[in-house]
């Protein structure tokens, strides 16, 4: 079993959508002081879809394009996104064994993961006891 935060799940039975899961992960960024653009990669087979949540100051959005440049890209195949959005799988436990790519504001990456994992949960982040 994992000692690294894992996410919430992010679909309720029944809605099991990307798009959910991406406005669900909106909302638990919202309260960020400072505006944020995420780009997240889901890699399907040969395809790749681009998926922007943006976020801070109390709202977020999600789109498929963006205008604004990206704080922090993750890179994921889609089988991996479901573990993490189910709760199954730390993000951590996930780029630990190379199956997700990230590029760019790793800070950020470290606050969002304290900002929506599981609370209540004991849990080690980057090697802190």
């Amino acid at each position: 079993m994992s000692k690294y935060l894992k996410f919430p799940k992010l679909y309720e039975a029944g809605e099991k959508k990307l798009d959910i899961t991406f406005q669900k992960l909106g909302k638990y960024l919202e309260s960020f002081a400072e505006n944020k653009t995420l780009k997240i990669t889901i890699v399907d087979s040969e395809e790749r879809k681009n998926n922007f949540v943006s976020f801070g100051k109390g709202k977020s959005e999600i789109s498929q394009r963006s205008e604004k440049e990206d704080d922090l890209e993750v890179m994921i195949k889609l089988e991996n996104w479901w573990k993490i959005a189910s709760g199954e799988k730390s993000p951590i436990d996930l780029f630990l064994e190379g199956k997700i790519g990230m590029k760019g504001d790793m800070h950020l990456a470290s606050a969002i993961l304290k900002q929506i994992g599981t609370s209540g949960q004991k849990y080690t982040f980057c090697g802190d006891e």
